[in-house]
């Protein structure tokens, strides 16, 4: 949590002994060797930090280190290229990877590989415009990299290795808990009295569990943070955690998340996987007083990983009864409840309400938080998230306090989007104060009586719910619905909402939600309709003559049918005489075209006029000899 860590690497660290093995060739493989972390020393620096920053889990080598600076290249037999790296860091519980540039063709891949766990693959779908990568972790002090190209794509790449970083403690710390001594492991393993999110305790919110992970941040450094919901609805994958985690513009790109990371079996406090993870973010906002970052992640979730994203309340109403739920020195995910009415309070202070910026939970009364805690959602009775962590003293076996910072003073926060949630949250400008949790995995609403009516310009659609229920729709020309959304202001059973000033001819797409009064919503697949056109003269079109000015030989006229019909196609002087007819008959749909030989005409102006349903278009062109 906040006093126990900071982004600062000092003396201790420095004189541990380093040696580094630049890459030299063994066959096509190059090794690099790094001395590993002295988890002991480290451990103990740690432990006397009160800084208030975040905690660290990896000692960090930066380096430059790029596949054309070295020999570590052959061929595959079906022609693909490859380059590969041995990376050892003796001792190490974990490493991963920082790389400054990164971009791979299609049909390239970067794979990760430990001493332990799946690969770690990446393609062309992980270029990024900020141009990083930034790996998970794997376990063990020993990695392979592995580059392959497509044959005949040798240099059509990026790929520079800035920063590798060792973990001594967190990640994979059960092997190494037994070589510590106990102070030593008091400072890495989460304390007994956690409970898994897995355990009973947590069965009422299981929707909330989804949408929290850990995450690393600049290879070395990690804290908790929480998905949430935005009034649009959309999936946007924004991310709540604190400011003094040291997420910045600078560092963004390196925020690793982990999703799903929790025990197998109740009071395990252990056994979790490693595998659901995503790399890259945006900073979208943060405010020191309330200690928040909004992140946006660089993709969406994996359908897999099953996400949700948590529901809000920003009214600042009093809360009887709140729960978190965190992940505990990096471990796996915990939730922890507090039974009594929290207090506002300005930071690590009890007076009532100080500057207002934070709840205080006056002591857990099941579960506790750590140091990586840091940044968790609190939330209240409903499941709505209210603030995220910003310190304390709450620990295992004792009743001391802890401190969040308050969504609602969070939201307009400095008055700019860079410093508020409300411009991320609500980009409609509802004025919305509270909102539910969103899954994407949700099944969709079906509406058996959903007619919908189409005008040139405008679309009504009508439907019934088995109760009352607000209605919205959200639509647009394209799936993203950009365009956003009509909404009724009454709770009815029997919902008509009119979408205007849409344009003729064209094909929209909407999507359907209602929301109940008990705070329940749910939403329509994603379908379309089309407008109409408009009457007589939307009905043709004639493109312009070619060429123009025409120099004898003949002349291209060509035109679009929005049905199928008769077509009169004819050419007039400019004193109203008809010169030829170039059509006449029936034609389909769509575009056609007519050619005029007009190498007996004389020069001058003339008037290509099309006649079609009772709707005249008409082009002037010049005839030049």
């Amino acid at each position: 949590m906040a006093r126990r860590d900071r982004p600062i690497i000092t003396l201790a660290a420095f004189m541990i002994v380093l040696t580094v093995c630049l890459p030299a060739p063994v066959g096509a493989q190059q090794r690099l060797a790094l001395a590993g972390p002295d988890k002991a020393a480290l451990v103990a620096e740690d432990r006397a930090r009160q800084d208030g920053g975040p905690v660290r889990f990896a000692w960090p080598y930066d380096l430059s280190l790029t596949p054309a600076d070295t020999a570590g290249w052959d061929r595959l037999p079906d022609g693909r290229h490859r380059w590969r790296l041995l990376v050892t860091a003796p001792g190490s519980l974990s490493l991963n990877f920082g790389f400054r540039q990164f971009r791979l063709p299609w049909g390239g891949d970067l794979t990760v590989t430990g001493g332990d766990g799946p690969p770690r693959v990446f393609t062309a779908a992980d270029n990024r415009e900020h141009g990083e990568l930034w790996t998970p972790v794997v376990l063990g002090d020993t990695a392979h990299v592995t580059l392959t190209l497509p044959a005949g794509h040798r240099d059509d790449f990026a790929l520079e290795l800035q920063r590798v970083s060792r973990g001594y403690r967190f990640f994979g710390e059960t092997a190494a808990a037994a070589r510590l001594d106990a102070d030593a492991v008091a400072d890495i393993a989460q304390g007994w009295c956690n409970i898994d999110v897995i355990c009973p305790e947590g069965d009422p919110w299981r929707q909330q569990i989804r949408s929290v992970g850990v995450y690393t941040v600049s290879g070395y450094f990690t804290c908790t943070g929480s998905l949430l919901n935005n009034k649009a609805e959309d999936g946007t994958p924004y991310f709540l955690t604190a400011y003094h985690c040291g997420v910045r513009d600078n560092n963004a790109s390196s925020v690793t998340v982990y999703w799903n990371y929790e025990s197998p079996a109740c009071g395990q406090l252990g056994g979790g996987s490693l595998d659901q993870y995503q790399t890259g973010a945006a900073l979208r906002a943060a405010r020191p007083q309330t200690d928040f970052t909004l992140l946006e992640l660089s993709a969406a979730p994996a359908e897999t990983s099953q996400v949700t994203f948590a529901g809000w309340d920003r009214s600042g109403e009093p809360v009887a009864s709140a729960f978190t739920i965190h992940h505990p020195r990096t471990s796996i995910k915990c939730i922890s409840f507090e039974n009594d009415t929290l207090a506002v309070t300005s930071y690590l202070q009890t007076a009532v309400p100080g500057d207002g910026s934070h709840w205080r939970v006056i002591d857990w009364d099941l579960g506790t938080t750590e140091p990586g805690s840091s940044g968790c959602p609190l939330y209240d009775a409903a499941g709505r998230v209210i603030g995220q962590l910003h310190g304390g003293y709450a620990a295992c076996g004792n009743d001391l306090s802890d401190w969040y910072g308050r969504l609602s003073e969070s939201w307009s926060g400095g008055g700019t989007a860079a410093t508020q949630l409300a411009a991320w949250l609500d980009p409609f400008e509802t004025g919305a104060v509270v909102l539910d949790l969103y899954s994407l995995t949700d099944p969709p609403l079906v509406l058996d009586d959903l007619v919908i009516t189409t005008s040139t310009t405008s679309a009504q659609m009508t439907w019934t719910t088995a109760e009352p229920a607000l209605g919205r729709i959200a639509y647009g020309r394209t799936t993203e619905l950009e365009l956003g959304e009509v909404a009724e202001s009454d709770l009815t059973a029997t919902h008509e909402l009119v979408i205007v000033d849409l344009v003729p001819r064209s094909v929209y797409y909407y999507q359907i939600e209602v929301a109940y009064a008990g705070g329940e919503s749910a939403r329509t697949a994603i379908g379309e309709f089309r407008t109409r056109v408009l009457p007589n003269e939307a009905l043709v079109f004639l493109s312009p003559v070619q060429p123009n000015p025409a120099r004898g030989g003949t002349v291209t006229v060509e035109y679009l049918l929005a049905k199928s019909g008769r077509v009169q196609l004819k050419i007039f002087d400019l004193r109203g005489r008809l010169i030829a007819t170039v059509a006449d008959g029936m034609r389909p749909e769509g575009r056609g075209q007519a050619v005029w030989d007009a190498q007996h005409a004389a020069s001058g102006a003339y008037v290509c006029r099309l006649d079609a349903f009772g709707a005249v278009a008409s082009r002037v062109f010049l005839l030049v000899r």
